[in-house]
């Protein structure tokens, strides 16, 4: 680590001096240039990372939001009615059509939902006799 950190930082000084050596010609010292040079390398290093690690978090947070959309999907394990039974995963809608296309057969399949209701029930928890003496005497 410490290597890679001096190595960086050779190559950044080493940049700076060849941009710092022409400005010697026209003038300019060749320190306060160098200076210069290594100062614009760091805060464009530091502007660049910046827009990376914002680059980066938005892209993990589209991938957060496309998990939780495909998670939150409802779908359903189906058979192909075609002669191979292939199964497979089909996304359900409740308010558009639902269909798929088969791998096998390579025939759109449209998928059908069922509703149906069910009487919702307390269950009995006491032994049956007490309920059938209990049934009896009233």
């Amino acid at each position: 680590m410490v290597k890679r950190l001096l190595v960086s930082l050779a190559i950044t000084f080493s940049v700076a001096a060849i941009c710092a050596w022409p400005l010697t010609y026209l003038g300019i010292g060749f320190l306060s240039s160098w200076l210069f040079f290594s100062a614009i390398q760091f805060i464009g290093f530091y502007f660049y990372s910046e827009h990376v690690r914002r680059k980066m978090a938005l892209q993990e947070q589209a991938f957060i939001l496309a998990q939780e959309a495909e998670l939150s999907k409802q779908g359903a394990e189906v058979t192909c009615p075609c002669d191979q039974g292939i199964k497979c995963f089909v996304p359900i809608s409740l308010n558009e059509r639902n269909e798929y296309n088969c791998p096998g057969c390579k025939k759109d399949i449209n998928v059908f939902v069922d509703l149906k209701t069910a009487l919702v029930t307390t269950p009995v928890l006491e032994p049956p006799d007490t309920v059938i003496k209990q049934t009896i005497l009233s």
